[in-house]
């Protein structure tokens, strides 16, 4: 059997950024590589050409049909590879040619994997029909998101009229950051392709968004009710962060979406999330329920309605969604997923979700199989990592046996898996056994920060202030570099960090600011200098000794740069730095309170909210969490008595009335069980049961209460902070 022929076909504009790592994956397999260029002004042509392409040039017409056709008509290979510029090839270069040589359909899937950030997790799975033969009667329709389509070869005539058109869908969208699949099941071929157009600095780059809605409401003017059309323009709303447009347009995209559209299915996903996303929780719900009968091997739509029924309080019902989403029966890998679906969507996902529920039930041993098979289908995804953390240290696991188990469920080959054990480690409080597993190699700007945050909390403030001091010079060099870049507001948020800790560190070692940090320190070298101005003065004077030359905290730049500064410092477990910039008027004593209270330090909070209490200046978050802490050491008395204040201050506080139903609920069941032990109960047989009965009842709604979570979130490092 002679071996086929095959031809890459892309259509490229100022793509020199992405090209040649495309090209550079399927040179070796393509007998003929076609390139339409439709006006580059960058060094794309150059890049195909050196690979050896046929570039044909097409003026850009806002037509992306157009622009797939006009390299089609060039083909003179047996079969076509389609891709996109963004688009590299991962897999299946060596068996292509085999396959295709035994293949006896005219068209086939690829696997592609949608990638929009940097995880394993981070990408959504699909098939699409990217590989078909030439001289078939394919071709291209729609303005966006074409479509590949074939004349039927019966009404084939010279003049191409009367064609019946069959339509494969394949349809880029971005409110999942996902691609749609085609409705047929033709033969899935060796290939694999990662897409990296939406990962979003490619996005922001080439202001995807924007293009994409022009031309679709270009196409809208000729049919303005097309389904099709509508979801993608919703889909184009939600990449702008338009939800309620998004919401609108989706709404008429499934009214009028007939039932069988290939892309119906993931409309609906879409929509669901968007419903979830904006709270909407009772058109999620009915949504889905309705949907998820057409569906019912659909596993994201599974783990939706679990979310939603989490929002309810429901539990149980939401932990039977997510094990429905582990037993929906995606195909094996021989076959086509028939929807779009997020990675680990049947696996690590829902597996995750249910592990925290048990969590929270109390039932450790299912949430630790729980935890251990997610990570198992995932040794990288995080949630399940810090989950499983937390149920061990929460279980009173020692940390050297915790980092043991972590350690043997993760591949230790591995850096990016080291580190997200070690984070795991530093969230529940193991800073010692989070530090001894921490890769030696360079790790991200992001994972300083903790890393940082674990040498100070174990007595580690210069190697910390070294850290920090070489990763502003590293920052600075590279922004000598790139002059004309501005710095992401996501990196500045880290730089701050790096500056916070390195005053943190000086200060708590009574040590004065260097000229060298001050050189780092930039424009907010006068908050530092007047800070630590203060910090001094306080320490010079008794402590009795009031200190009126201190104006009282306002909204100004100064307090304001003062209360991150202390809250980094509260995150670290430096509160005596917290304690001394409220004596210095840094901070108002709710602030200082609430800060305390947020990492952790839970008793020296309490304190300062008495404090303020008895003086009428406790404000309402502060009475909640007064509240909070009375109920957890069992006063529930008083825990009632705090909680309706805060309702009287706020009637709508959700959480305070919840608080109030559950102070009141352990009031009646402490009055059951003195009643149950005393002589009279005892001699009783239908006392007694109706008691216990009581009790029983009490319990369950206690917690069905707690399912609403209407309690502070602890992870191990507050746990261990506080009583």
């Amino acid at each position: 059997m002679s071996i086929p022929t095959l031809g890459v076909h892309l259509i490229v504009y100022n793509e020199e950024k992405w090209l040649g790592a495309c090209l550079e994956r399927i040179h070796t397999l393509a007998d003929e590589l076609i390139i339409v260029d439709t006006g580059s002004t960058d060094r794309s042509v150059a890049i195909a050409e050196k690979y050896g392409a046929t570039v044909i040039h097409s003026p850009w017409e806002h037509d992306f049909a157009k622009a797939r056709n006009a390299g089609l008509v060039h083909a003179n290979t047996d079969w076509i590879l389609v891709l996109d510029a963004d688009e590299q090839v991962t897999a299946g270069q060596e068996e292509i040619k085999e396959f295709l040589s035994q293949e006896e359909g005219s068209q086939c899937l690829i696997e592609l994997v949608n990638w929009t950030g940097s995880s394993p997790e981070e990408c959504i799975h699909y098939f699409a029909p990217r590989v078909f033969r030439n001289r078939y009667g394919y071709r291209y329709e729609g303005l966006i998101h074409e479509q590949l389509v074939q004349a039927n070869k019966d009404t084939l005539g010279e003049s191409g009229l009367n064609i019946r058109l069959k339509i494969e869908h394949e349809v880029k969208v971005k409110c999942s950051s996902t691609k749609l699949k085609i409705a047929s099941t033709p033969s899935i071929c060796p290939l694999k392709v990662n897409h990296y157009g939406y990962l979003p600095a490619v996005m922001e780059s080439k202001q995807t968004a924007m293009r994409n809605l022009k031309i679709i409401r270009q196409a809208l003017l000729i049919n303005p009710d097309d389904p099709f059309h509508l979801y993608n323009l919703g889909v184009t709303y939600c990449q702008l962060e338009d939800r309620e447009q998004a919401r609108i347009t989706f709404l008429r995209a499934l009214n009028s979406c007939p039932v069988n559209a290939p892309y119906r299915a993931t409309l609906v996903r879409d929509l669901g999330k968007l419903l979830y996303a904006n709270q909407e929780l009772e058109q999620a719900k009915n949504l889905l329920k309705t949907e998820i009968r057409r569906y019912r091997d659909y596993p994201d739509l599974y783990i939706l309605l679990g979310l939603v029924e989490q929002e309810y309080g429901m539990a149980e019902q939401a932990y039977g969604y997510f094990a429905k989403a582990v037993k929906s029966g995606l195909p094996s890998k021989n076959q086509a997923v028939p929807y779009v679906t997020e990675a680990g969507a049947d696996s690590y996902i829902p597996l995750t979700h249910m592990a925290d529920i048990d969590k929270r039930k109390g039932r450790a041993s299912d949430a630790e199989d729980h935890y251990r098979s997610a990570i198992k289908a995932h040794q990288g995804y995080l949630p399940a990592i810090s989950g499983l953390a937390d149920l061990l240290q929460k279980e009173g696991i020692a940390d050297p046996s915790m980092k043991q188990i972590l350690v043997e469920l993760i591949d230790r080959e591995n850096p990016e898996h080291l580190q997200k054990a070690a984070y795991a480690l530093m969230s529940c409080g193991a800073y010692e056994a989070a530090l001894s597993i921490l890769p030696v190699q360079s790790i991200g700007i992001e994972d300083e920060s903790w890393a940082r945050a674990c040498l100070i909390q174990t007595q580690r403030k210069p190697r910390a202030i070294q850290r920090s001091q070489l990763l502003l010079e590293r920052n600075k060099g590279i922004n000598q570099e790139l002059s004309d870049q501005l710095i992401s507001p996501y990196d500045q948020e880290h730089i701050d960090l790096a500056i916070m800790d390195w005053a943190i560190c000086s200060w708590s070692c009574s040590e004065p600011l260097s000229q060298v940090f001050y050189q780092h320190s930039n424009e907010d070298s006068v908050f530092y200098s007047e800070i630590e101005r203060r910090l001094l003065n306080i320490k010079q004077q008794s402590e009795a000794e009031d200190l009126p030359q201190f104006p009282q905290p306002d909204s100004g730049p100064l307090f304001q740069k003062a209360e991150k500064l202390a809250g980094r410092a509260a995150a670290c477990g430096q509160k005596e730095l917290l304690f001394s910039m409220k004596k210095a008027r840094l901070l108002s004593p709710g602030t200082a309170a609430d800060l305390l209270y947020k990492h952790g330090f839970r008793l020296e909070a309490a304190e300062q909210y008495l404090e303020q209490l008895a003086k009428g200046d406790l404000h309402l978050e502060g009475m909640f969490q007064l509240a909070e802490y009375m109920y957890d050491r069992a006063n529930y008395s008083e825990s009632l008595a705090l909680f309706e204040q805060a309702i009287t201050l706020s009637k709508d506080y959700s959480r305070a009335r919840m608080g109030a139903a559950a102070s009141c609920l352990q009031l009646a069941k402490e009055a059951a069980v003195r009643m149950l032990n005393t002589q009279t109960a005892k001699k009783s047989e239908s006392t007694f049961s109706t008691l216990a009965q009581d009790i029983a009842n009490l319990t369950g709604s206690l917690q069905r209460l707690d399912d609403l979570n209407w309690k502070t979130s602890r992870d191990g490092q507050a746990r261990r902070r506080g009583v």
